[in-house]
């Protein structure tokens, strides 16, 4: 397996891979730096346990704590299946697996907002009554928090087209 070094995470992809790219493809790549993917929903109907992704289905594959998303509509791509998202952070257990993912500007789960705020000046910081704390650094690049303080940490990372609840 490859070192993750070159799986940075980004508002477009994750390492060399874009959004909009074939999921086949995407996984390949992933299972050459990771090894094999600890879970594969294959595809499913687009309401799931994922949440209300766009179009009518999608497949979830997990590589540990990072989940890639794909479907067959997104503000990427529509009308063939495609690499649309991507989330890291912790599933259960406190090592996170794969370890050490982080952005283009080093912000990783554990990055403190005050990290974020350093990384990325213009980054927006908010409190939501019903996701709660949270963070975007681009349209299709953002996150969680423990709490909006400046000690607060990130708790999850996300890239591209988020599904909602």
């Amino acid at each position: 397996m490859a070192s993750v070094d070159d799986l940075k995470l980004w508002s477009g992809g994750i390492g060399d891979v874009r959004f909009g790219v074939d999921p086949e493809g995407v996984v390949t790549y992933m299972t050459k730096r990771l090894g094999a993917p600890t879970e594969d929903s294959g595809y499913i109907d687009s309401y799931s346990a994922f949440g209300s992704c766009p179009g009518s289905r999608v497949r979830g594959v997990r590589w540990g704590d990072l989940l890639l998303l794909f479907g067959d509509e997104s503000t990427v791509v529509d009308g063939r299946l495609h690499f649309f998202s991507w989330k890291y952070g912790p599933m259960s257990g406190s090592a996170l697996v794969p370890p050490n993912l982080r952005t283009e500007a080093g912000v990783t789960i554990g990055s403190t907002v005050a990290d974020l705020r350093r990384l990325h000046p213009s980054v927006e910081i908010f409190s939501d009554e019903i996701f709660g704390a949270g963070f975007e650094i681009e349209r299709t690049l953002s996150g969680t928090l423990s709490s909006t303080e400046s000690s607060g940490r990130v708790t999850v990372l996300y890239g591209g087209i988020t599904c909602g609840e």
